[in-house]
């Protein structure tokens, strides 16, 4: 199984291509002057749909982070320890990202980084990291075995006598991939994972928030295209969910 690289949608595509050519661009408001990241079709500030996409400058502070030392998934392993991080651009938003080329010891709160513009060819993708701003600070990290293995601690008498065992059967319920199309064009999430099988080779799945959501099987669901496509009803841009 190959690493899952991110999946540019309709409105997101700008961002990625920006990365493609070594630029960050993020979304501006020109209603209320406001940047902001992720991408989304309305300002989360004023709620205007008067939205142009802007270059920034990449300059930014490490604004928090954690070190992961276990892969947060297997085809991930190569990259322990993770050092996961909020970024805060010079402009203003803040985004998630990973730092690069920093020893574990030299990455402090508030230090100054730099983007890093990492290109995969084979998956056609451009992913933003981030670096430290000063040369000096910059170095290797240090290979993941010279951490030790500090998880192995969580892993009791107690806590392995649980694995392997049967726990009470989860009954869940049917859902049809129309809902699943409805609650992503209402909630803006294009993920063609979500949206269309040619991009889900195992089947059409779930947003997690869709999950969350209580069900009423009182209320129908009323008459929706064959394609689940958002319409107008009762003057609302999308069917009631």
């Amino acid at each position: 199984m190959n690493k899952p690289f991110p999946v540019p949608t309709p409105d997101s595509r700008p961002f990625w291509n920006g990365l493609a050519e070594r630029k960050i661009l993020l979304k501006h408001c020109r209603q209320c002057d406001s940047l902001f990241h992720y991408p989304r079709i309305s300002c989360p500030r004023c709620l205007s749909c008067d939205l142009e996409w802007q270059q920034v400058s990449g300059r930014a502070t490490l604004y928090t982070y954690t070190i992961s030392r276990r892969a947060t998934h297997p085809l991930f392993a190569d990259e322990v320890p993770q050092y996961l991080a909020v970024i805060e651009l010079d402009e203003g938003p803040r985004l998630t990202s990973t730092l690069v080329n920093v020893p574990e010891d030299r990455i402090r709160i508030g230090m100054a980084l730099a983007p890093v513009f990492e290109r995969h060819e084979k998956e056609g993708v451009t992913l933003l990291r981030f670096q430290p701003a000063d040369p000096a600070l910059q170095g290797a990290a240090a290979p993941a075995a010279e951490h030790g293995s500090t998880g192995s601690a969580a892993l009791t008498p107690e806590v392995l006598g649980y694995i392997g065992k049967l726990s009470e059967q989860i009954r869940g319920y049917p859902v049809a991939a129309e809902e699943i199309r409805r609650f992503c064009y209402a909630t803006d999430d294009l993920n063609p994972r979500y949206l269309d099988a040619a991009s889900a080779p195992a089947g059409i799945v779930a947003p997690p928030m869709f999950l969350s959501i209580p069900f009423d099987w009182e209320v129908p669901m009323g008459d929706l295209p064959a394609d689940g496509t958002p319409r107008q009803n009762d003057g609302l841009p999308y069917p009631p969910l």
